[in-house]
């Protein structure tokens, strides 16, 4: 078993966490984060569909995943994502995007996500209202992903899923780190600062670090927790070891933690 990291080798690494936050270049950064394509949206249901589409579809090469969103977002479905996913028929959604494809993702099943999202936006007046209510009534954001993609996923799938359909809206109760699903509900969930989008109602304290391996390697290397794989117990506990930078708002620091080289410069022993 791994010895663990002394009081002073954390409060070092949390010191230097803090520090890249600061330091960090956010208008480069943003530049080359999937979330830039929702803000690019005046329109609050454009960024809720745009918030969707570009954190579950943050899959493989970062290059890849812009030149995809730009085509499925501009090219495909045109200026208003929203207005195609409320008011589109799904067969209409399926042949905008039918050749459409994305590492395992394909256009059909990415048409009714976009099908089932402007459904569930239309009967809530918003896409990420029945979350934020579930994350209210559990008090914890696990259990409130579960409740919304099972929701969205019935809608968009029916009962029995392909592999596919369960890559690109993964099942919360899972023990993976379900990263993009984080990945979502810290855009969402954080106030417009620039990066996050502010667009529901969930208190940011419930969030918890999207944990890809990218992020875990330097979290690892910052002794902020000493699992050896990217699963949603290390994301928590790398969450709490935030929290003590800020317990209201520990997943602020996650956009410098994963634009950073941080855990090529140093570890906590330095």
């Amino acid at each position: 078993m791994a010895t663990p990291p002394s009081t002073n080798a954390r409060r070092a690494a949390l010191a230097r966490v803090l520090a890249t936050h600061h330091a960090l270049d956010r208008t480069s950064a943003l530049a080359r984060d999937p979330v830039r394509f929702a803000r690019r949206y005046a329109r609050r249901e454009d960024r809720e569909i745009a918030a969707l589409v570009s954190a579950l579809l943050a899959f493989g090469n970062v290059t890849t995943i812009a030149n995809k969103l730009e085509e499925l977002l501009v090219h495909r479905l045109g200026d208003r994502p929203a207005l195609a996913a409320r008011e589109w028929p799904r067969a209409a959604l399926e042949r905008a995007l039918g050749s459409f494809v994305h590492r395992t993702f394909v256009g059909r099943d990415i048409a009714g996500l976009l099908f089932a999202a402007g459904a569930m936006q239309r009967e809530h007046d918003g896409l990420y209202v029945p979350l934020a209510h579930a994350a209210q009534r559990e008090g914890s954001l696990k259990p409130a992903l579960v409740h919304w993609t099972r929701e969205l996923r019935r809608a968009a799938f029916g009962d029995a899923l392909s592999r596919s359909q369960r890559h690109l809206l993964p099942d919360p109760e899972a023990q993976s780190a379900c990263k993009r699903l984080a990945l979502l509900c810290r855009w969402i969930a954080r106030p417009d600062d620039g990066v996050d989008l502010g667009l529901a109602a969930i208190a940011p304290r419930m969030l918890v670090v999207p944990l890809d391996v990218h992020v875990h390697r330097i979290a690892r290397a910052l002794a902020l927790t000493e699992r050896p794989t990217a699963s949603w117990l290390a994301a928590l506990e790398v969450t709490a070891a935030l929290a003590e930078l800020d317990a209201e708002d520990p997943v602020k620091f996650d956009f410098a933690l994963c634009h950073t080289e941080i855990a090529k410069r140093f570890s906590p022993k330095d």
